[in-house]
């Protein structure tokens, strides 16, 4: 039966793709019959040899696949494709019970990438559902790791390198995945490592400074492990930075059961 959905799958992508201009480079299909465009996207290869492809809007969207050639690819639990998709400040994975989809490489080269996609995802591996189909990528460009797309001939110097750090009870964390996302002047941040996760919430016109994060303040921060989410109960936040292109600053805090996360630490493209 899974065999027999992914040809009607597959059908549905070729219907898609014939809506999409040739002067496009973007990202596009439906969550939850919700209808997603990207309006910057960016591929690259990893230093592990996989294919990376992200487009986002007020949503995010990475795909992996694990060997960057034509072919298609089965996102399962034994190999290292995967799927990912932010949407306030949750992240969606291809990871626990029902999920999994496929992504295929229809055309690769030196500059861009194009193919189709489909998965199903869980809330932070365990949770709420979420289906994406009809997925599309087209002539999406190649560019260095986390490269918002808009390459304006700068000087390497000046690429951000994205990262999110901290300890957890004393214990490294070093996001595999981040997240920005703005809607109504807040802005989300996240950092995913396996099962966990930590997010921050903030003003999005922010001044340069330090500031508390509380429960019912302008500032919050969560820690989500296996889907348990903590809220903050007191923490500093320092804002280093934040304009129309990125956000970088630190930050610490402890959880309404005790868990203490310190000497955090963020640059990200927004």
């Amino acid at each position: 039966m899974r065999y027999i959905f992914f040809l009607l799958i597959t059908i549905l992508f070729s219907s898609c793709s014939d809506s999409i201009e040739d002067s496009d480079q973007t990202i596009q299909g439906e969550y939850n019959d919700i209808f997603f465009r990207s309006e910057a996207s960016n591929a690259f290869i990893d230093e592990n040899g996989h294919l990376i492809i992200e487009g986002s809007s007020t949503e995010t969207l990475r795909l992996q696949v694990e060997n960057p050639e034509v072919g298609v690819y089965e996102i399962l639990d034994t190999n290292n494709n995967e799927a990912f998709f932010g949407l306030d400040a949750q992240l969606f994975v291809t990871e626990g019970e029902n999920t999994g989809g496929r992504i295929e490489i229809e055309n690769i080269n030196d500059n861009s990438v194009t193919g189709n996609f489909f998965f199903d995802a869980r809330l932070n591996g365990v949770g709420e559902r979420l289906n994406f189909q009809k997925g599309v990528f087209f002539g999406v460009p190649f560019g260095d790791s986390n490269d918002n797309g808009d390459d304006d001939g700068s000087d390497d110097d000046e690429t951000i390198n994205e990262n999110f750090q901290a300890l957890v009870d004393g214990v490294d964390f070093d996001a595999d995945v981040t997240q920005t996302t703005i809607s109504n002047n807040i802005l989300n941040i996240s950092g995913t490592q396996s099962d966990v996760i930590i997010g921050i919430t903030l003003p999005a016109d922010l001044d340069a400074g330090d500031y508390d994060i509380t429960t019912d303040g302008n500032q919050n921060a969560t820690y989500t492990q296996d889907g348990n989410a903590e809220s903050a109960v007191e923490g500093v936040l320092t804002i280093d930075t934040l304009d129309d292109n990125q956000i970088s600053g630190s930050f610490s805090f402890t959880t309404e059961n005790g868990i203490e996360v310190t000497q955090g630490q963020f640059e990200l493209v927004l």
